[in-house]
């Protein structure tokens, strides 16, 4: 316990031994003790706190650190900042990503469409050359007699036929004489057309068919058409050599 003034502060016991009470002995008396403490100054109160920060300016880290408890942080034009750059960056690469992405879906396109007019071309250029007669419908579409092996001339048709009425695209198909189509090319578009020629003769300088008669040659124009979501369509136009109808008889 102590005991203070506005002036001193005394130890209890001390107090006792000076006012002439000794709790040790038992004696009292009045005398003054050796070790009687000098008087202190009063100290002012200091929030524990400020005085265990050490002074700092107002813009210095260990400010901040007062204002803040401590815990430090990003500013709001620091955060705007950082947010605008990683919007930039992956706007970036998800543009790339969706550029390759295309790319690669329109190299696909064009080797489908290669294979596949190579294939079709071929299958017609076999019947053209085999044929004995031709009967011309329109420029959408032609019937070959092609012969068999035991001898006997079948018709096979070739037509471009439209999805749909009015329609941009359509398939390119080979009919057989008992009705089943085979499908050769497909998503073609509608400027198909089958060219007829006859034999070429001196001085003329244009020798389209004009009847079943003096065809000798065909010729096979076709675009094909492969649309992309969100870019333009792939297409590949192919324009066939003109193939001669070799066991057909032709009148001049």
């Amino acid at each position: 316990m102590i005991i203070s003034t506005h002036r001193t502060s005394v130890p209890y016991h001390t107090f006792l031994r000076f006012v002439g009470l000794d709790l040790v002995s038992g004696r009292s008396g009045l005398r003054a003790p050796k070790n009687l403490a000098a008087p202190r100054k009063a100290r002012p109160c200091i929030d524990s706190k400020s005085y265990l920060l050490p002074a700092a300016g107002p813009g210095s880290q260990e400010s901040k650190k007062r204002i803040h408890g401590g815990r430090t942080g990003f500013t709001l034009p620091e955060v705007m900042i950082a947010s605008t750059l990683s919007v930039v960056v992956l706007a970036g690469v998800l543009g790339v990503f969706v550029f390759f992405g295309r790319t690669g879906l329109a190299v696909g396109h064009y080797q489908a469409m290669e294979s596949e007019l190579r294939r079709g071309l071929e299958i017609f250029s076999e019947d053209v050359r085999m044929a004995t007669d031709i009967r011309w419908s329109d420029a959408w579409k032609i019937t070959l007699s092609v012969p068999y092996a035991d001898g006997s001339a079948h018709p096979v048709a070739y037509a471009f036929e439209p999805v749909q009425a009015n329609a941009l695209v359509g398939n390119l198909y080979r009919i057989h004489e008992d009705g089943r189509r085979e499908l050769l090319v497909h998503d073609v578009s509608s400027d198909f057309a089958f060219q007829r020629y006859k034999l070429e003769q001196p001085g003329y300088s244009d020798n389209t068919a004009g009847n079943d008669l003096e065809t000798k040659q065909l010729q096979l124009n076709l675009r094909t058409l492969r649309s992309t979501t969100g870019g333009p369509a792939s297409t590949q136009a192919a324009i066939s050599a003109r193939y001669v109808l070799r066991n057909k008889h032709v009148s001049r």
